[in-house]
């Protein structure tokens, strides 16, 4: 499912492929969506991005449940992309908790795996 047009997929095209094959294979997926803050006033100024969570910072991009399974997963882009601190501490909360499995997955490269894992029937 890795898009190949010479151009290497961004993390939220490979987010999107991944959420469909999970729900095509009966994950109960949930999403957590960043949403632009604002508009920059000024050309050198960053656009704000912000999701609507509260707590610690950090939680997962991916939540799926299938049965007695719970997978949380961190997308993370190749070359590009940096574990933070609350992503760390969440990823490692989550694997001490019994029958969770917390993943760090690097896109596009982990996609077709993380896809094939995702959708084999095995419980």
């Amino acid at each position: 499912m890795t898009v190949s047009t010479g151009k290497v997929a961004k993390e939220a095209a490979c987010r999107k492929a991944i959420i469909e094959a999970a729900m095509y294979a009966g994950w109960r997926v949930h999403c957590p969506r960043a949403a632009r803050l604002k508009e920059p006033k000024d050309e050198g100024e960053k656009q704000k991005w912000v999701t609507a969570d509260e707590g610690h910072p950090g939680w997962p991009d991916l939540a799926m449940v299938r049965g007695h399974q719970l997978v949380c997963i961190e997308l993370k882009r190749d070359k590009t992309g940096r574990m933070r601190p609350g992503q760390l501490e969440w990823k490692d909360a989550l694997s001490n908790v019994p029958g969770v499995t917390a993943l760090v997955v690097w896109v596009p490269s982990g996609q077709d795996a993380l896809i094939r894992a995702l959708t084999s029937r095995q419980r």
